[in-house]
């Protein structure tokens, strides 16, 4: 009985350890220039500063504290645990959904669709958690980790994945700090771009220095995947 409770211990501490660290990652890596946007929109935006690490570490810790308290209500244990987290996971994929027109980038009718699946996939994994375990303690490691990615999955699946929104809004940032020829090393290699790429781009090679002049410019342009003309 100790040892199933040493093991079970240990697979909490994994999944609570992994999963905020999960969150960090995920909002201080990919989405700090969504947050950024997000947070320059609210009326505060002009008064405080934007701090990517503040806000994703912000957003972490209130993750976590409502993660505790959906903890209690749920109560998934032993290699279930994880599953815990699902709620969680779809907050913070709810935190970065938003676009440049809209805060939640799916349709209505699309969210109450993704809405309802996900609650049937907490009700089958709560119906599953009630079957008898058995006492191998080995297996409940990789059933526990699959869980946990599962778990992850569900963020990435309804946050913002969009890479040319998320290029864009990084040139755009760069462009801002005055870093230009950072800005210009944004999705250099990517096949394919957008009219708003091509804009920020140009704006960046207009502002690069003095050694970079003229005919030199125009030809780094068609270093760059030019966006396809729209047909009406």
């Amino acid at each position: 009985m100790r040892q199933n409770n040493s093991e079970n211990r240990k697979i909490q501490i994994m999944c609570d350890t992994i999963f905020s660290l999960f969150a960090f990652v995920y909002l201080y890596f990919f989405q700090k220039d969504l947050l950024g946007m997000m947070y320059a929109k609210l009326p505060a935006a002009d008064i405080l500063s934007y701090s990517p690490f503040f806000v994703s570490l912000l957003l972490t810790l209130i993750i976590i504290l409502i993660g505790i308290q959906i903890r209690k209500i749920l109560r998934f244990q032993n290699m279930w645990y994880a599953c815990n987290y699902l709620p969680s996971a779809f907050l913070l994929g709810l935190c970065t959904s938003c676009t440049r027109e809209h805060f939640f980038y799916l349709s209505e009718k699309s969210w109450y669709i993704v809405l309802l699946f996900f609650i049937l996939i907490i009700g089958v994994f709560k119906i599953l958690s009630m079957v008898p375990q058995g006492r191998n303690n080995l297996m409940k490691w990789p059933y526990a980790i699959l869980l946990l990615m599962l778990t992850c999955c569900v963020t990435l699946f309804i946050g913002n994945t969009d890479e040319y929104l998320h290029r864009e809004l990084k040139i755009a940032t760069l462009i801002e700090k005055g870093e230009y020829k950072k800005a210009l090393q944004v999705g250099v290699k990517a096949e394919e771009t957008t009219p708003e790429l091509v804009l920020l781009r140009a704006e960046a090679m207009l502002n690069l220095p003095s050694d970079v002049q003229g005919s030199q410019i125009a030809e780094l342009f068609f270093d760059y995947p030019i966006s396809k003309p729209s047909v009406v």
